[in-house]
């Protein structure tokens, strides 16, 4: 039988307006934060179900420079591609504008300020205006500059691979310091918003820390090979917090921020693969090869082993996990046999398979985590892909949340078609009606 809506319930209708949701910040460089720890409060996806997809680059994909995406607060997002630089309208799910240069773009670019950043991998860095995809800045700057900088307070900082770390004002490129590396690094730098910026040196095989004021040395610390990944910084643990670093040798060291004193060393395996991040509980995330074989590992923050989960042998851990509010860890894989695949890789807390999904080509950057819980992840076809759990309170499945669905529904409800069975108990009542009430007030 089908029952009446109240009237208090009709008048809803009327005067009812979506819950109003609280602004958080997007996923504004590599990793999220310039601390580099690659978690965030934001949810993420339990089922792996693509939502829609977007060609992001016209041009040939070149895996080489494959970064992850990263968006500003308005829910726009910036990839480095081919030639240039790009950014998507996550809202629209439309291509905003492209910004062409004569080289191809970096790995993860950032934004800070209004503007976003990159270097190109022969001898230029470049300012973006993000809202009109003007370029602002640009300066020639050999070395290699593609590696991802990292962005605070209206400064940018970034590595040349054969020899610099330098700082420019964001809004105008203005050089406010450059230090030499000896040889360089090809460690993504990392912030502790307390006056310190982190990498190493390829030849020297040491972290740095080095001051965000005028780039002197505060402290360095050996290591037994050169760094390839980034350095997560730990600011909040309640001493003087902490730095990890996993060296080419597979040996992921703890370091105190303040000192570089080394507090624990673990040996992985045989070769890291520069992924590391780290969880709201302080766990470490790592991947390293063990022969041929790849794995994940989890570590409490005193180096003690959590478990390990095998990747398997064909398929590549090129750049670290992301951790999300409840703790879901996400990665992504790909393998370069006759079959080019990626796979996106979801964990448990525990290390235990939440799912697994295989892509249409490679894919060999960092997803991107968004406030309202959607899994972003670029793939080697070209293609941007938005995964997310349904959203159930779309009823028509237009992408937004209205009093259209609330209608929709009423109209389901009264043909009594099956999909308006709400509470699933197999007749059409006013309970059905209540429990899409309160789908629909809870929104995405």
């Amino acid at each position: 039988m089908r029952g009446t809506p109240g009237v208090a319930v009709l008048a809803c209708l009327a005067g009812c307006g979506l819950p109003a949701l609280a602004q958080q910040d997007g996923w504004p460089m590599w990793q999220r934060t310039p601390t580099r720890l690659g978690n965030t409060t934001a949810v993420g996806p339990k089922t792996p179900t693509i939502e829609w997809s977007i060609q992001f680059d016209p041009n040939d994909y070149d895996l080489e420079y494959n970064g992850s995406p990263i968006m500003d607060g308005e829910g726009r997002i910036f990839l480095c591609v081919q030639r240039g630089l790009a950014a998507i309208d996550s809202h629209a799910r439309s291509t905003l504008w492209s910004f062409e240069i004569d080289d191809r773009g970096g790995y993860t670019p950032a934004y800070d300020s209004g503007v976003v950043v990159f270097g190109s991998p022969t001898d230029y860095i470049y300012g973006v205006d993000a809202a009109t995809g003007l370029g602002l800045w640009s300066f020639p700057e050999p070395g290699r500059p593609n590696l991802s900088p990292v962005a605070a307070d209206g400064v940018v900082y970034y590595i040349t691979q054969l020899g610099d770390i330098k700082a420019r004002r964001i809004a105008d490129g203005q050089l406010l310091w450059a230090k030499a590396i000896p040889s360089g690094s090809i460690a993504h730098p990392a912030l502790d918003l307390d006056g310190r910026v982190f990498s190493g040196s390829n030849t020297q095989f040491d972290t740095r820390a080095l001051s965000t004021t005028d780039g002197s040395l505060l402290w360095s610390s050996p290591m037994e090979r050169w760094l390839n990944g980034t350095l997560p910084v730990l600011t909040d643990d309640g001493a003087d917090g902490r730095v990890y670093v996993a060296d080419f040798n597979a040996n992921l060291r703890c370091f105190n921020r303040l000192t570089g004193e080394q507090m624990w060393a673990v040996d992985l395996g045989s070769a890291s693969t520069g992924t590391v991040c780290v969880g709201h509980d302080g766990t470490v995330y790592a991947g390293a090869f063990i022969g041929s074989t790849k794995k994940l590992f989890a570590y409490t923050p005193d180096g003690d082993l959590l478990w390990e989960y095998l990747i398997g042998i064909a398929d590549g851990l090129k750049h670290p996990p992301i951790v999300d509010g409840d703790g879901t860890i996400y990665f992504t894989t790909f393998k370069t046999a006759s079959t080019p695949i990626g796979r996106v890789h979801a964990l448990k807390p525990d290390g235990s398979v939440l799912w697994i999904k295989d892509m249409p080509e490679r894919v060999a950057s960092s997803p991107m985590l968004a406030p309202d819980g959607t899994l972003y992840v670029n793939c080697a076809d070209t293609y941007l892909y938005a995964i997310k759990d349904p959203c159930l309170a779309d009823f028509n499945g237009d992408g937004s949340v209205s009093t259209l669905d609330f209608l929709a529904f009423l109209n389901a409800w009264v043909a009594q078609e099956p999909k308006a069975d709400w509470n699933h108990d197999g007749s059409f009542d006013t309970l059905d009606f209540l429990a899409f009430l309160n789908t629909w007030a809870a929104g995405c």
